[in-house]
């Protein structure tokens, strides 16, 4: 994928399997994030960070760059995990999207959660409101 300049989209000839990863340090871990956008879930990661210091990285974040079903796919066959949430954004695309994916990996086995950014249409933008609110309340302490 590329975003320099003008250009957005996807070089001819990427392979649209491999997501944006951003592994677990424990290589045992059983949980992955699903995000549709790298931003997403480095927002995603930083959010547990804020909420839960020191453990951002137990687990896995999958960008899947949109809404596309073939990175899950390839991580689940790479990963042996059993817990899979979406977090996918708060618009119509993106809860369809996380129903049908909700299902389709319930049927296969895993244990699934939906969990919708707190605030705000992504995970992005949830991140910017929780640091606005962390930086205000910082600044009335002084």
């Amino acid at each position: 994928r590329g975003c320099q300049g003008t250009y957005r989209g996807d070089v001819t000839g990427s392979q649209k399997k491999y997501g944006f990863l951003m592994q677990a340090e424990n290589p045992d871990c059983d949980t992955v994030e699903l995000y549709e956008a790298p931003i997403d879930a480095m927002s995603g990661a930083t959010l547990r960070q804020y909420t839960d210091i020191g453990k951002w990285r137990s687990v896995h974040y999958l960008a899947l760059g949109g809404l596309n079903h073939l990175p899950i796919d390839y991580f689940l066959q790479q990963h042996p995990l059993m817990n899979v949430v979406l977090c996918f954004d708060r618009d119509e695309p993106g809860l369809r999207f996380a129903d049908t994916v909700a299902r389709h990996l319930a049927e296969r086995g895993f244990n699934v959660e939906k969990r919708l950014p707190a605030v705000g249409k992504d995970y992005n933008e949830s991140l910017i409101w929780y640091k606005s609110k962390i930086e205000k309340q910082r600044g009335e302490r002084v």
